[in-house]
């Protein structure tokens, strides 16, 4: 339930950034910070908080990037 609510609350902000939630490949490329193909849990912490302006716990956070972080290796790819 609560991730529900995070996934939804992520989809909103990229709206209001102006990238479609379901445009993967944007959204993706906006958490590549560094450009490597890769997404690292810093990118994706810097992201959330400073262009999304999300204001999450730890938690959520951790919870947010488990999803994301399919394979468990601490990147994401844009294939996961």
């Amino acid at each position: 339930r609560q991730l529900i609510k995070l996934q939804k609350l992520v989809r909103q902000k990229l709206t209001e950034n102006h990238m479609q939630g379901d445009d993967v490949i944007a959204a993706f490329k906006a958490f590549d910070v560094n450009g490597d193909g890769l997404v690292s849990y810093k990118e994706f912490v810097s992201f959330t908080t400073e262009v999304l302006t999300l204001h999450l716990t730890k938690l959520d956070l951790c919870t947010l990037w488990r999803m994301l972080d399919l394979s468990g290796d601490g990147k994401v790819e844009y294939s996961e």
